[in-house]
């Protein structure tokens, strides 16, 4: 994502689109921008869940025998 951020930056830059495409561009490389990190904020937090359902498993195991 982050790649294709830079180069729709770059081919903007590249082209000498005028300024109404240079912020259509800017608008959809800042969309991409922000749908990658919140899906990097949504994979840590799903991992972060499915490690404290392990341990809170681990620990009513051990405290069952």
């Amino acid at each position: 994502m982050f790649g294709l951020t830079t180069a729709l930056g770059e081919l903007s830059f590249l082209l000498g689109l005028p300024d109404s495409w240079t912020t259509i561009i800017d608008v959809i490389a800042r969309a991409l921008a922000l749908t990658t990190v919140f899906m990097v904020l949504r994979t840590v937090f799903i991992l972060f869940m499915r490690g404290i359902r392990r341990v809170f498993r681990r620990r009513g195991a051990d405290t069952s025998s």
